[in-house]
């Protein structure tokens, strides 16, 4: 039998178009007690949960646990980290179907557009990711061994928790990127 979502996953469902319905159920609640991190993961087409390098950090896939909107919970066989790139591909214990496609790498993106997230930042102690909007302010890029890294610098209110989620054009459901930290005030 399948389980009743709660009325504000409810609510948040039926307030969102398709593609963003399919966003919002996408997104997990990633939760690290030992080391006391706390961020957002989403699914992805092939059943793999992506998310930031340090939201997972170090821990043993024994040691994270997901949650989705549906209150489903979720423990993780391998972990697949990038530190240079700052990203993490989680593979679940148990097979998953859905998720998020990525968007190609010649997506137009220019500064000015506007651009959202799902995510938990922190504070935020329910099952439903909340939403956060911003605009797409310019370009970075870092080197790896691989070459260089394009960034999308936002100006919008990500916080902290946010980290790992997945970056979309407003109003779309193909990730094109992936929410990695806020710099502090100076």
């Amino acid at each position: 039998m399948a389980q009743q979502a709660p009325p504000a996953t409810r609510w948040t469902l039926d307030a969102v178009g398709p593609d963003q319905r399919l966003a919002v159920k996408s997104v997990v609640l990633l939760l690290c007690p030992r080391l006391g991190h706390k961020g957002t993961g989403f699914m992805i087409e092939g059943g793999w949960v992506v998310t930031t390098a340090h939201v997972v950090g170090r821990a043993r896939p024994s040691e994270v646990g997901g949650g989705d909107v549906d209150g489903t919970h979720g423990a993780f066989r391998r972990i697949h980290l990038d530190a240079r790139r700052d990203l993490a591909a989680l593979r679940p214990a148990r097979r998953l179907s859905g998720g998020l496609a990525l968007a190609p790498d010649d997506v137009a993106l220019e500064p000015g557009m506007a651009v959202s997230t799902w995510g938990y930042p922190l504070g935020h102690v329910g099952a439903t990711p909340l939403l956060s909007v911003g605009y797409l302010a310019g370009f970075a890029a870092t080197e790896s061994a691989r070459g260089p890294v394009k960034q999308l610098i936002v100006n919008g209110a990500f916080n902290a928790g946010n980290s790992g989620g997945p970056l979309f054009r407003a109003g779309e459901g193909t990730a094109v990127g992936v929410v990695a930290g806020k710099p502090a005030p100076m």
